[in-house]
């Protein structure tokens, strides 16, 4: 089993791979901003159908890769 130090180590990592692998943020964000962008990422698992947010709700800034 990882510890948590090394699972967080990884999951920032990971985190990072799939920032730099997304156009719009490899394209439009500098590799400083993305370093420290990943130390926020948050892991949200849903169900199938579950509805994130609604239409009018306020905006909390979150973004969602899906």
């Amino acid at each position: 089993m990882l510890s948590e130090p090394l699972k967080r180590f990884l999951m920032i990592e990971a985190n990072k791979i799939a920032l730099k692998d997304s156009p719009i943020f490899r394209n439009n964000f500098s590799d400083t901003t993305i370093t420290k962008t990943v130390s926020v990422i948050q892991e949200l698992r849903c169900t199938p159908e579950e509805v994130l947010f609604y239409e009018g709700d306020t905006d909390n800034s979150a973004i969602f890769f899906i």
